[in-house]
């Protein structure tokens, strides 16, 4: 029997299509790929993008000689060659039973590395030679074996979230990969609209959000079956339908969200764990999955957020008190249009008996009537800008504003807009809920309101004080430097991971 024939009789199950071996005809293959001509063989069991390197694992053999040389490179599509740096791993015995004739000809298993590059637009280029003689294979990727990697040679986490871009991805999927990649985890990211082989050499799977694609079925057996762990990770009550009804905008699609909540539930009850954002929604995911593991890891500021939220706070620092009282509300989507008329007439007293008042809106929220109607001309209307111009833009008001209609939804919402403040020196002024009493200490790092009275003593009480503003807001900046940031990762959920 040929020596290829002999292999694939040992690791049939695991391999994938074969591929042409000659110079002469390029087909392209795909990662688990075993091929051979004239007596050589080659494997790749994995390829895949790991912390933003193209890394390649497989061995290599000929049927009757040793390997003098073993080279690889990637072919780019400009047509430049990179070369990838090479290390030796051990043999394999079950690949060594294949030619028992000859085991000094069994080359050891190795992997390829080369920084700052995917492997979705590539060609492997590989060179084996015997001592006098010498071989050229390439090979490409197709797109029909999406997921491919041998489970033995998977590590490190996926993180697949739903969003292309937004707040959710960023707290949810790029801090978490951030946190891991600060703990030394091997963490790829990826979204829905990306899924391919540049990631299957990940073992544990991590879903952001990300549960209405027709390969999810498909992504999970995968990672499942190679016995990597299943999280699910969710900032939102969402996987309650009682609770996304009392949203006023999210009720306007009750079918829809009705049959969203069904999908949800399903899989965050196949999943291994769950990971959310706060300790309300942490609590109501125990209750509701009773046997899940559920992670605490709250929503934290990135490097990038510290590092342009000290260039707007030093810019602050430089301004000078003079000039009006500008409040700011930073409301993002139009699902906050009931939150602000919890300050409404607290708001419009104040402004009514202070000419220095003026109010800074940001994003797609709907103001009430009477207010644009009574303080037109002190109202200034942003639309929403990228997140990195965020902090300055945070960094021109005096006092930030955030306010939560009193339902179940809210009661899991997570101090995000504060933090967003606390960066830049400005304090905040926050309807109360469990989970913002956890994060801010009130009359320290913030100020937490109950009802109307507290709204307009608080407001009334920073509008006439620069002081206290100032101490707030330097308070709860130390605060979430301190503990709120990628360093903080829940360390219960990395040894989870970690196994």
């Amino acid at each position: 029997m040929p020596l290829l024939d002999r292999i694939k009789s040992l690791l049939g199950r695991h391999v994938g299509a074969d591929a042409p071996a000659s110079t002469s005809d390029r087909s392209r293959a795909s990662t688990g790929v075993l091929a051979g001509t004239d007596g050589f063989v080659y494997c790749i069991d994995s390829m895949g993008c790991v912390n933003g390197s193209l890394v390649i694992k497989g061995w290599a053999l000929h049927e009757r000689l040793p390997l003098s040389g073993l080279e690889l490179s990637a072919r780019l599509p400009s047509g430049e060659s990179v070369s990838l740096t090479l290390e030796y791993g051990h043999a394999r015995d079950d690949i060594s039973q294949a030619v028992p004739q000859s085991p000094d000809a069994m080359y050891s298993g190795f992997s390829a590395r080369a920084s700052n590059l995917d492997c979705d637009d590539v060609q492997l280029v590989i060179r084996m030679s015997t001592e006098g003689d010498g071989r050229s294979f390439d090979v490409g990727l197709i797109d029909n074996l999406p997921f491919f990697c041998r489970p033995e040679n998977r590590s490190g986490v996926l993180v697949l979230t739903d969003r292309t871009e937004g707040a959710c991805r960023r707290y949810r999927a790029e801090h978490l990969a951030e946190e891991l990649a600060r703990s030394h985890v091997d963490v790829a990211l990826t979204d829905v609209t990306q899924l391919a082989t540049s990631h299957s050499s990940c073992k544990h799977l991590v879903l952001q959000r990300a549960f209405i694609h027709a390969l999810i079925p498909e992504l999970v057996d995968y990672f499942k079956s190679g016995g990597g762990l299943l999280l699910f990770e969710l900032d939102d009550a969402l996987f309650n339908y009682g609770f996304v009804m009392e949203n006023d905008y999210l009720r306007c699609f009750p079918e829809w969200q009705k049959e969203q909540v069904e999908i949800l539930r399903k899989l965050m009850a196949s999943s291994d764990a769950l990971i959310t954002s706060t300790l309300p929604l942490a609590e109501l995911m125990e209750a509701e999955f009773p046997d899940k593991p559920v992670f605490l890891n709250p929503n934290v500021a990135s490097d990038e957020m510290i590092s342009l939220g000290q260039t707007a706070y030093e810019a602050r620092a430089a301004r000078t008190d003079d000039g009006p009282i500008r409040l700011g509300y930073f409301s993002g989507s139009a699902t906050h249009n009931r939150d602000f008329e919890v300050l409404l007439e607290p708001l419009m007293s104040l402004m009514a008996d202070d000419e220095r008042v003026r109010l800074c809106v940001v994003g797609e929220v709907k103001l009430p009537e009477e207010l644009e109607a009574s303080f037109s001309g002190r109202i200034e209307r942003l639309a929403p800008v990228p997140w990195q111009e965020l902090p300055q833009l945070i960094a021109s008001v005096d006092v930030n504003l955030l306010p939560l209609e009193d339902t179940r939804f809210n009661e899991c919402k997570s101090a995000i807009k504060w933090m967003e403040a606390a960066l830049v020196g400005v304090p905040t002024i926050s309807s109360r809920n469990r989970e913002l009493e956890r994060e801010i200490a009130h009359g320290k790092t913030g100020i937490l309101c109950s009802d109307e009275t507290e709204w307009e003593a608080a407001l009334r009480s920073l509008a006439s004080d620069a002081s206290l503003r100032a101490r707030i807001g330097e308070a709860a900046r130390a605060e979430v430097l301190a503990r709120h940031t990628t360093a903080s990762m829940n360390p219960d959920l990395l040894d989870f991971l970690r196994g």
